[in-house]
């Protein structure tokens, strides 16, 4: 284990040594200043994310109503689109916030880098701690349950259980940085000029230049000129750090045979356990749900002649009914891109998933695979498929661009693939191995193997991973809005359009009907693939 580490971070030394001369060797000042951005946002918003997602962790390691609650929530959180967060900490501290209003100026509270950092930061959390809590499982608890024999559960999680998180640590870590690497929902709110906003500025820039105080000509070439040795440099080190970190921990999890930790060998739930559980809890989920609830039913009466801000019910539901007959039509183009990306990417991952998990060289690829398309940002992925469908006179894809939702469904299927791929990997790992071995030496083929053995046994957690690939689809943004045809909406790139403006009544009650749909379904999947563990025992 130590000689792997070793070999592990020699490789990402390299990997980033050959980045930074690459930069520094053929990129101009621009690229590089471009490439500390990027980086410079993932690495602050997994400052945020790493504490918190540890927290997490060290309160669910104990059995408790605080603890299942918390658990709960960043299963659901694991899926809210990047938009919804935005749209949940502007409603207080952006321009149009409660809170930002209530002085006697419309200055927002929070802004620019700090914005974006605490929004990444808080919305990879839970992503965070769900991979340090599946990865504990893994490893053997001897050391834990000797350990709390002479010594307090604060005590044997700082000194024991912690030196297990490491790696986990810094697959969180880079896992953090790879998802603020390829959005731009965050970046551009609050102009944070990263490789994603740049790509997304070359084309918006070109295509959208009015408004009252229009781009220059050069700056608009200067959006434009993202190079490809600056694309190349970072994309090249996420990939090769990601593809290490991944391949390790899911080489782990297959010979982990997925141990079941004894409900009765955790950690007892401490007071201070409780009260760290209930000030996370209130972190990533009360006070933007809050914020959201309070900016919705938000109104002004008159007392005396005076104008009052007032909150009351009426408002709230009145903001939520007007969703639902101003926003129908973004909400069918938006289930039918997920619905049709959903089955894509189920059938996919199940078929690569299988090879993956039946073969080394399949498994490598699989990784890569997952790593590639985790580094490439959104918006380079909407460029190119872009020019998939435009660079030739082709007539069939001038007709797949003009009049159908192909092309969103292609590059929306791309985005989501690693996390997709990641779960499918997980939920076939658990497939009974004897059944396996006797389908083998009866002469089952693969696919025979994987549909009689493998999908039968997991049909309940496929069935989950359809739901979490439709949760992404629904909510994907930074690759597909620049695909879409002429006449069609869809709910992300609507709410990015109204992001812009600030966050007032409608958009609020927007992004609550938004949490809750998302919500609800993450709890449904969620629900089927722990049935599916619990029944392949």
């Amino acid at each position: 284990m130590n000689r792997q580490a070793k070999i592990v971070a020699f490789l990402i030394c390299l990997a980033t040594v050959v980045s930074i001369s690459l930069l520094f060797f053929w990129g101009d000042v621009q690229d590089r200043q471009v490439a500390i951005r990027t980086l410079a946002l993932g690495f602050g918003a997994g400052l945020v994310a790493v504490p918190i997602g540890i927290a997490i962790t060290w309160v669910c390691r104990s059995r408790s109503t605080v603890s299942s609650l918390l658990l709960l929530t960043c299963v659901g959180l694991v899926f809210m689109p990047l938009f919804l967060q935005v749209s949940a900490w502007d409603s207080a501290f952006g321009k149009l916030g409660w809170l930002s209003t209530r002085g006697e100026s419309l200055q927002p509270l929070l802004t620019g880098w700090s914005a974006a950092i605490w929004i990444h930061g808080v919305s990879a959390a839970p992503q965070v701690a769900l991979i340090m809590v599946i990865g504990l499982t893994m490893f053997g608890r001897a050391e834990e349950e000797q350990a709390m024999l002479d010594a307090s559960s604060a005590a044997v999680f700082w000194n024991v259980t912690l030196r297990q998180l490491m790696p986990l640590v810094a697959v969180g870590f880079i896992w953090t940085l790879v998802i603020s690497a390829r959005e731009i929902a965050v970046t551009d709110i609050y102009q944070i000029g990263t490789l994603a906003e740049q790509v997304y500025l070359g084309y918006s820039l070109g295509q959208f230049n009015t408004g009252i105080n229009p781009w220059s000509a050069d700056a608009i070439a200067q959006a434009e000129s993202t190079s490809w040795q600056l694309t190349v440099a970072v994309i090249f080190w996420i990939v090769v750090v990601f593809v290490l970190a991944s391949s390790s921990y899911l080489r782990s999890y297959s010979e982990s045979n997925h141990r079941i930790e004894n409900k009765k060998s955790l950690h007892p739930m401490t007071i201070s356990k409780r009260l760290t559980g209930i000030v996370v809890l209130c972190v990533i989920a009360v006070v933007p749900i809050g914020n959201l609830v309070l900016r919705a039913s938000f109104g002004v009466q008159r007392v005396d002649g005076e104008p009052v801000p007032v909150h009351s019910l009426g408002q709230l539901t009145d903001s939520i009914s007007q969703v639902f007959s101003q926003y129908v039509h973004e909400f069918q183009w938006s289930m039918a891109i997920a619905t049709v990306s959903a089955v894509v990417l189920v059938l996919a991952a199940l078929w690569f998933s299988w090879l993956a998990i039946e073969n080394a060289w399949w498994r490598m690829a699989f990784v890569v695979s997952i790593g590639v398309l985790a580094s490439v940002p959104g918006p380079l992925l909407g460029v190119a498929g872009l020019e998939l469908f435009t660079s030739t006179d082709q007539a069939w894809l001038a007709y797949l661009f003009d009049r159908t939702i192909f092309p969103a469904v292609l590059v929306t299927a791309a985005f989501c693939w690693p996390l997709v791929g990641l779960i499918t990997y997980c939920v076939l790992a658990g497939t009974a191995t004897d059944s396996l071995e006797n389908a083998k030496l009866e002469g089952a083929g693969r696919l025979t193997r994987l549909i009689r053995i493998a999908f039968l046994q997991n049909v309940l957690g496929v069935a989950g991973c359809f739901l979490v690939a439709w949760i992404l689809a629904f909510g994907e943004l930074s690759a597909s809005q620049m695909i879409l045809p002429a006449g069609i909406d869809t709910v992300p790139r609507r709410m990015l359009g109204l992001l812009h403006s600030g966050v007032n009544e409608l958009t609020a009650a927007f992004s609550i009907v938004n949490f809750f749909v998302i919500f609800v379904v993450a709890m449904a999947g969620w629900q089927l693939i722990r049935k599916s563990r619990r029944n392949s025992r």
